[in-house]
């Protein structure tokens, strides 16, 4: 069955649905916001900032953007190599394995810069901001070709990183609500029953010219 479309369709669609789809959004929504701060464990992630001040190349070749660039690569992955890791694993006294602790680092730096960012995430604040800081004094050691500075700590962090309970709160009522409408509308526009005098009209291009009411078996009976 080909059906026509039009915003007039639409718009009546909504209007005639709408406290339907605002019930189904607030439902959605607050399912979700039970299920995040029940059911969903909160992660924290704690940062180290350091500096790596290059010594074996002069000025010229350090002020290179392509050569900087490339440089600030290799020592984000010198971070994460095993040396560093099994650095790292030793003066938290073995707690996390070497891939354990790769799993909850991330590294990046600037682009165009001497900075490095040792980012660490856990479900422990505590934890994710000393192991930061292990794994930032870990490549002070193991990294030899760079002079590497701790800028600043790791701190424990006051709240989690994720998950967000109002962005997922804001993505649950707009999805909920846009996927209740799309039913509604898609209920209306393939529904093949006639429900006015007027619908028939329209579907038929014919003027209605006569109706049979509705006739009640019981009152029937009584005359």
């Amino acid at each position: 069955m080909e059906v026509e479309i039009n915003l007039g369709v639409l718009w009546k669609s909504f209007l005639k649905h709408l406290w339907a789809i605002i019930l189904i959004a607030l439902l959605v929504t607050l399912l979700v916001t039970v299920y995040t701060a029940w059911f969903v464990t909160p992660v924290y992630r704690a940062t180290v900032e350091a500096s790596v001040m290059i010594n074996d190349m002069n000025q010229t070749q350090i002020s290179n953007l392509n050569t900087t660039i490339a440089l600030m690569g290799t020592y984000a992955r010198l971070v994460t190599s095993d040396a560093t890791m099994e650095e790292a694993s030793r003066l938290v006294r073995n707690e996390y394995s070497v891939s354990q602790i790769r799993s909850m680092v991330n590294v990046t730096y600037e682009q165009g810069g001497v900075i490095l960012y040792i980012s660490v995430s856990s479900v422990s604040p505590e934890h994710a901001a000393t192991l930061a800081n292990q794994v930032a004094v870990a490549a002070q050691e193991t990294i030899d070709l760079a002079e590497m500075q701790i800028t600043r700590s790791a701190v424990t962090p006051g709240s989690p990183t994720s998950p967000s309970l109002t962005k997922n709160i804001l993505i649950a009522f707009v999805f909920s609500f846009a996927a209740a409408y799309l039913l509604f509308l898609l209920i209306d526009l393939y529904n093949n029953k006639i429900a006015s005098e007027k619908q028939l009209a329209n579907l038929l291009d014919l003027p209605v010219i006569g109706s049979i009411p509705a006739v009640d078996a019981a009152e029937t009976q009584k005359r």
